[in-house]
């Protein structure tokens, strides 16, 4: 059942009329996610917050799930994105992707302008959202020894680069949902959730610019709707060693074995050899 969260504006042009259904299943997501961690932390009886952040991945497994297993209401069209090179995987909804990721630790600590620590995630984001105005060139006087201005254009375009004022790129892409959450491993709520696109990013130190709107935690379920794990069957379970039949043995000559040409041994598998490369895996 859909819930009314007085849908904004903002919310509406990014996923028309099933925008309540849509902000209702990330609320859900995400502090189904942060139960999983504090439960997880709790579990592990330790005082260090480890088992806590080795959960970092739940929050993208119970967004997908939230929108292509957990029932609820009409929604848009809803895709998995493979990420290469990450753990994981986003969600793309009426072409928009998802992205959440960890705000601040307390209320207090907000910041106006939030970091995305995943270099993944940057590279994304930069396709869509353009980079901060840069800095005005500076002088022959303000460089060392006078060597001139830097010339090199980035790849990333500039949020001063005259384009048409659309919510897509020149490419026909959407920008991306960021979706910011308060918590840590002391409190099994969610203290906070904000959403919006970004304004600019930086992919250097992974700076965002954005204007958010505050989700309502209420619209998490009292119930958590964590993704179900499959019970083994009564059918499944193989015997013990000891209440099988016990099988036939028989003895036979041995036979000589026909000689043939060997063919060369394949290579050995890189990544089983050496470990997957540095940089291979993200947050």
């Amino acid at each position: 059942m859909s819930v009314n969260t007085t849908v904004t504006g903002w919310a509406a042009a990014q996923f028309g009329d099933c925008a309540d259904e849509v902000a209702r299943r990330v609320v859900q997501a995400l502090a189904d996610a942060q139960r999983v961690g504090t439960r997880t932390q709790r579990a592990s009886g330790q005082t260090r917050r480890y088992a806590y952040g080795s959960t970092w991945t739940s929050k993208y497994e119970q967004m997908i799930y939230q929108f292509t297993e957990a029932p609820g209401a009409k929604l848009p069209v809803v895709n998995t994105v493979h990420v290469p090179h990450a753990a994981y995987n986003l969600v793309q909804v009426a072409g928009r992707m998802l992205i959440p990721f960890s705000l601040a630790r307390s209320l207090a600590e907000v910041p106006e302008k939030p970091t995305l620590t995943s270099e993944i995630l940057r590279l994304i984001a930069s396709r869509t959202v353009p980079a901060p105005a840069p800095a005005p060139a500076p002088s022959l006087f303000d460089l060392p020894g006078g060597r001139g201005v830097d010339e090199r254009m980035p790849a990333q375009r500039s949020a001063t680069d005259s384009e048409p004022s659309t919510p897509a790129t020149a490419t026909g892409a959407l920008p991306p949902v960021f979706i910011g959450y308060v918590a840590n491993a002391d409190s099994e709520p969610l203290l906070g959730l904000w959403w919006g696109n970004a304004q600019t990013i930086n992919t250097e130190t992974g700076r965002i610019t954005w204007l958010p709107e505050r989700l309502p935690l209420r619209l998490a379920s009292v119930v958590e709707q964590l993704r179900p794990v499959p019970q083994p069957r009564d059918t499944d379970r193989s015997e013990a060693f000891d209440q099988g039949t016990a099988p036939e043995i028989t003895v036979t000559a041995r036979s000589q074995p026909t000689a043939v040409n060997p063919e060369p041994a394949a290579p050995e598998d890189e990544e089983f050899r050496h470990g997957p490369a540095a940089g291979d895996v993200d947050e």
